[in-house]
């Protein structure tokens, strides 16, 4: 690199290395944060359509499968809360199971799962997604990811 030295680099290329980090710049934001909507909706969560209020009741929860992943929906109170349906110790149906105030048994094996919050008092290492709902006159409403 014959001639090549500091005063060069300043006066030659010192412009031409800021541009183009600006240009990359302006490149990876155009990647990460496009400015149409475009494939971004794959990423986002939607609301499904889980059930009727009619068919939910403290005693009787549903069990609903949307794009290969079980739900497990149940009344508490006033209030309904869906959690992952599958056991995660052998894949019971937790719709399938016992409601005692917010914790629901798995029929299967007996291991049980705060329905609210996806906790079981097993320990940490084991939780289920829990899911949020909402009802909006007599339908009921998951949300997923």
């Amino acid at each position: 690199m014959k001639g090549w030295n500091k005063t060069t680099l300043a006066d030659q290329d010192l412009g031409f290395l800021v541009l183009d980090a600006i240009l990359e710049l302006e490149h990876s934001k155009k990647e990460v944060c496009p400015t149409s909507t475009q494939g971004i909706e794959k990423f986002m969560a939607e609301w499904i359509r889980v059930a009727n209020v009619s068919e939910i009741s403290p005693s009787k929860a549903r069990e609903i499968e949307h794009q290969g992943r079980v739900i497990a929906i149940f009344q508490v109170g006033e209030e309904y809360q869906a959690i992952d349906g599958i056991c995660p110790h052998q894949g019971g149906p937790l719709a399938e199971g016992p409601l005692d105030g917010t914790c629901v048994t798995c029929p299967w094996h007996g291991w049980q799962f705060d329905v609210v919050t996806g906790k079981t008092p097993l320990g940490t290492r084991v939780k289920q997604e829990v899911f949020p709902v909402k009802r909006e006159g007599d339908e009921i409403f998951v949300e997923l990811p």
